[in-house]
């Protein structure tokens, strides 16, 4: 993919890598060094926030293992939390 081949050839380090919402919410509050954009696919595309089982996106140096985007509690399913974001 080209993520990886921006980082040769393997994803970027865990800790950088989009892996919650609240937190990357509260960041980009809190930090002005800290943008994010939202892509269009945020509001049609709920596979953004599965993790393909062949990707080894590593380990954050609090000891979480990435895996699916975590959600904001009022959301179950990736499905929920677009059709919420639709409304």
């Amino acid at each position: 993919t080209y993520a990886k081949a921006l980082q040769g050839n393997k994803f970027d380090h865990a800790d950088r890598l989009f892996h919650d919402v609240k937190e990357t919410w509260e960041n980009c509050l809190n930090s002005p060094s800290d943008l994010k954009e939202l892509t269009p696919e945020w509001y049609y595309l709920p596979e953004i926030f599965y993790k393909r089982k062949s990707l080894q996106l590593g380990e954050r140096q609090n000891g979480t293992v990435l895996g699916d985007v975590v959600l904001p509690k009022w959301a179950s399913t990736p499905e929920e939390f677009i059709c919420i974001n639709m409304r």
